[in-house]
């Protein structure tokens, strides 16, 4: 079965760099309009047995997407010649943990492969599917802009200048601000649902992981950065009238502190 499955991925790593672009790019479409499915009510109209699979195909692409972009940019993690349990941690640190940092602190696709694999075993959430459409919208775009041949489509002719307004600089910072403030406060409502029947431990556990991976690389602590001071700015009134919330809130963001310290070199 690994045979087969490497015959068919081989030929799309040894291709030219404008075709595995290309690659990226229907799987990043393919997650996109899943998630459409997904959160247009298409169950008013009769057809609510899509929306389950097509929850599935979106998260699923993300994973082998976001598996691809990986093994393309840096290969696949290396493996020690000789395994024993003994030395397994040493192991691990010593030849693994230079390649995931490398891949965590400057791909993003690493962040939405534990994104998405988080949400693969959890009930089903549109939250989760708006933040992953805006990160894979964002990415089909700057593909299309970018294209060395152009892409010739309806479409995107119509919404190009839309998305120059939106490339420009300070809406663009405006754009990421609120993606990371919606990933910020997707961790809030996991955790207050713990209080709740349909509280989901794992998932609360594991996204709150992935939140702090998001807030330890510097390219998006920035905006987390950014999304708190908006969260404590908006609530301070709500601190003020009730003291015994800050308690909690000053817990979550002393949560974040970095994983790993970047070395460059």
């Amino acid at each position: 079965m690994r045979g087969r499955i490497a015959a068919k991925v081989q030929p799309l790593l040894a291709s030219s760099p404008e075709r595995k672009r290309r690659t990226v790019l229907y799987g990043q479409l393919i997650t996109l309009m899943s998630a459409v499915v997904y959160i247009v009510p298409f169950e008013f109209v009769g057809l609510g047995a899509v929306k389950k699979p097509a929850y599935m195909l979106s998260l699923w692409s993300t994973v082998l997407t976001s598996i691809f972009t990986i093994a393309v940019n840096y290969g696949a993690p290396p493996m020690p010649a000789t395994f024993e349990w003994k030395t397994a941690w040493q192991t691990c640190q010593t030849t693994l943990q230079p390649w995931l940092q490398e891949a965590m602190m400057n791909c993003m696709d690493f962040h939405f492969l534990f994104f998405a694999l988080i949400f693969l075993t959890a009930s089903p959430m549109v939250w989760a599917l708006l933040i992953l459409g805006r990160h894979r919208f964002w990415a089909i775009c700057k593909f299309c802009d970018k294209a060395e041949n152009g892409v010739d489509n309806f479409l995107w002719r119509r919404f190009q200048p839309t998305w120059k307004t939106l490339e420009a600089k300070p809406r663009e910072e405006e754009v990421l601000r609120c993606s990371a403030l919606a990933e910020i406060l997707l961790g809030i409502f996991l955790a207050v649902s713990l209080f709740m029947p349909s509280r989901q431990i794992i998932t609360t556990l594991l996204y709150w992981n992935f939140l702090k991976t998001r807030y330890s690389v510097p390219r998006s602590k920035k905006y987390h950065d950014q999304a708190w001071m908006t969260l404590n700015q908006k609530a301070a009134p709500v601190f003020n009238a009730v003291p015994f919330l800050r308690k909690p809130f000053d817990m979550a963001k002393g949560w974040f502190q970095p994983q790993y310290t970047y070395r460059q070199g």
